[in-house]
């Protein structure tokens, strides 16, 4: 068994290098992840594998996610500047009913429509994602965070 981990995890690292070799220098690139509700952003630190691929590829992270130690939920989406970057994923959850045309259209209709001020999604690189594949914790769930984000 100690083998068959070996060699996951040793695809896993070669393909976060693969990842740095496309994008050059991850630091110079801010990564914001987020969940957005009716009551507000949610953010969970350290949470799954697109956490653990964001890091290990050494992608910049927005300042209140890189001092987040505990789990931010219901945050007034006044404070939505504070999730911005270069690029912005945002998490929709099928299991509770979340689409991603229901979220944004909820947002909308209460008037939460500030989402589209950030500039990754001013410039088209806010991203939707299935939050239950990429908040694993297995090999599968790292590899399925890097194929789905980056390439």
């Amino acid at each position: 068994m100690s083998d068959a981990y070996t060699g996951r995890i040793t695809t896993y690292e070669r393909r976060i290098e693969d990842l740095r070799d496309i994008v050059g220098d991850p630091s110079e690139i801010t990564v914001s992840r987020l969940d957005i509700d009716a009551d507000g952003i949610w953010f969970y630190p350290n949470w799954g594998a697109l956490e653990q691929v964001l890091s290990d590829a050494g992608f910049a992270r927005p300042e209140l996610q890189t001092a987040a130690i505990e789990n931010i939920t219901g945050m007034s989406v006044e404070n939505i500047a504070a999730f911005d970057g270069d690029i912005v994923l945002i998490s929709y959850a099928p299991r509770f009913g979340q689409t991603i045309p229901k979220l944004t259209n909820g947002w909308m209709s209460a008037g939460n429509d500030i989402w589209r001020s950030l500039s990754a999604a001013q410039t088209g690189n806010a991203f939707w994602y299935e939050r239950d594949i990429w908040a694993g914790y297995s090999i599968k769930s790292l590899n399925e965070s890097i194929m789905a984000s980056f390439f």
